[in-house]
């Protein structure tokens, strides 16, 4: 009976759990790593007007690494339509660009969206998708 294959019926589970409290049963094998808080950068230069006013907090973004002549850790952050918001910092950029490359899924949302000094900004947060 070891190794042996079981059927399990409808309600097996809930029978189960009920009969043995505290008994952890296996959960999925996929968790949600919050990694940061960020503000983008050089978003006055990069994201249109149309992106900022489509904007609206909590809305999923997307991360891309995009090396370039001078960047090789550049990271662009997109709507889910396609628009361009801004940069990833420096400090974080290589951090990330690795974590992507490693074909590891990064969640990202607007937390925040607004102006400051006349210069619009974006801060999202990012959780990391493992499986």
């Amino acid at each position: 009976m070891a190794n042996e294959i079981v059927t399990v019926s409808a309600g097996t589970i809930e029978t189960i759990t009920a009969k043995n409290k505290g008994v952890d049963l296996l959960k999925p094998l996929k968790k949600d790593i919050y990694l940061k808080d960020l503000y983008l950068y050089n978003v006055g230069k990069r994201a249109s007007e149309t992106a900022m006013a489509a904007l609206k907090e909590g809305d999923e973004v997307v991360l891309k690494h995009e090396k370039t002549l001078y960047d090789e850790f550049m990271i662009i952050c997109y709507t889910k339509d396609g628009l361009s918001l801004g940069e990833v910092g420096e400090f974080d950029e290589e951090i990330f660009s690795r974590i992507l490359d490693a074909g590891k899924e990064l969640y990202c949302q607007v937390v925040r969206k607004g102006l400051a000094h006349d210069e619009p900004f974006v801060r999202i947060s990012v959780t990391m998708k493992d499986y």
